[in-house]
């Protein structure tokens, strides 16, 4: 596996325990060794919705 997808499958599972600090740092990680555009584009806006959950949960 992947460094980039241990670190995406590891935010995944932060974000899905409810654990979105964690899940924010992880996907900003996983966004910065990203091997493609699609991939880093998707890791920042997973990151942008943790962080905004984290500022103001549901």
């Amino acid at each position: 596996m992947t460094k980039e997808k241990e670190i995406a499958e590891a935010a995944a599972r932060a974000e899905r325990f409810g654990n979105y600090a964690q899940a924010t740092e992880l996907w900003n990680k996983a966004a910065k060794v990203a091997v493609n555009t699609n991939q880093q584009a998707w890791c920042r806006n997973r990151c942008d919705f943790c962080e905004r959950v984290v500022e103001k949960p549901f």
